[in-house]
């Protein structure tokens, strides 16, 4: 009877085992899915980490395939901020598939978050030799080399994209940014102005351009320009601040006015923006707005020598002499030197010298 029972035991385990099995075509069905998530059909990061994963650990598809893997994994760690992750994921891939562009490319930009510069460009570099014709590389190479101060490289790179995308609106407003700092002004103004034939509702073309019309005293076509930004983008202060300039450089001052209070409005911390709002009213004959202005600004920013020397200037107005010497003297103390106050405060003294 023993030996019966043993024999039926050692067969209900059999039978226990064989039941918790998973069939060899759910494992594969199971790889399938994840393969999939990994390479073209995930829903989430999270989903496609879990893919990359499951096949990367696997190790049974093709190394360019498996590069891909890597490269898709390292999409996600760089996401979310995980460099280090990310770029060993960028290595694995290009030791696997020697001369992969794309995780060339995508390296370089790992690298720029990081702030290696010239690490970014030199893979840059080596994507284009490997395929001269990549618009993508030469845009972020010239942007790399422009943010670095090296604006001929970066006028070529943008220039050969165009070669090769003449209807990329963008790179033309990013040359034309570079023509700006180098001061290549009419080829700046070509360039933002051929970008908005191609995108009419390009608000950084039109701001750049106004920019440039009013350095040049153009202040009708730079008020046109910053009225496109602002019907295009409402909220843009630094526009409404430079078409307020321009109203006021043209004596439109309530037009300035309305627009430098714009800009109080969206940033109520702007010591600037209350200082030439407070030189506004001053040429209106508003004195005392313009000194509340001015207070403003100097609370705002004590060590604001423009303001001292404008409420200087308010002062001599009133009359208020004395003040506006007390303001001299501190915009002078300030910024040592300063025409500006220089002049009014021997304005100052010559008139209390007559006055005595």
């Amino acid at each position: 009877m023993k030996c019966v029972v043993r024999r039926m035991s050692l067969v209900v385990g059999v039978l226990l085992v064989a039941s918790m099995a998973i069939p060899p075509d759910a494992h594969a069905q199971a790889y399938d899915q994840q393969k999939s998530w990994c390479y073209s059909n995930a829903s989430t990061q999270e989903q496609m980490l879990r893919g990359c994963d499951a096949v990367i650990a696997a190790g049974k598809e093709s190394q360019d395939d498996l590069a891909i893997a890597h490269r898709k994994r390292a999409f996600v760690h760089a996401e979310r901020r995980q460099y280090d992750l990310a770029l060993r994921d960028y290595n694995e891939a290009l030791r696997l598939r020697p001369g992969y562009v794309q995780a060339l490319s995508d390296r370089a930009g790992l690298y720029e978050e990081k702030g290696q510069i010239d690490l970014a460009i030199q893979d840059y570099t080596e994507a284009l030799r490997l395929k001269p014709d990549y618009v993508t590389a030469y845009n972020n190479r010239g942007n790399l080399y422009a943010g670095e101060g090296q604006h001929d490289r970066a006028i070529h790179d943008y220039t050969q994209a165009l070669r090769l995308r003449p209807d990329d609106a963008g790179t033309l407003v990013n040359r034309g940014v570079v023509y700006s700092r180098t001061r290549q002004l009419d080829l700046a103004v070509r360039d933002f102005t051929q970008a908005l034939r191609l995108k009419p509702n390009d608000a950084e073309a039109y701001y750049r351009r106004g920019n440039i019309y009013l350095y040049r005293d153009q202040y009708d076509p730079a008020i046109q320009d910053y009225t496109q930004v602002i019907r295009l983008r409402p909220n843009d202060a630094p526009a409404h601040f430079n078409r307020g300039s321009a109203y006021g450089n043209k004596g439109e001052l309530d037009l300035a006015i309305q627009d430098y209070t714009q800009v109080i409005r969206l940033e109520p911390g702007s010591a600037q923006t209350y200082d030439v709002r407070g030189v506004a009213y001053a040429k209106k004959g508003e004195v005392d707005l313009a000194l509340q202005d001015f207070n403003r600004a100097i609370g705002l920013k004590p060590d604001f020598a423009g303001a001292y020397t404008d409420r200087a200037n308010a002062y001599r107005l009133k009359g208020q002499y004395d003040a506006a010497l007390q303001d001299y003297d501190k915009a002078l103390q300030l910024k040592p030197g300063d025409p500006r106050a220089l002049e009014g405060r021997s304005w100052v003294m010559q008139k209390k010298g007559r006055a005595q």
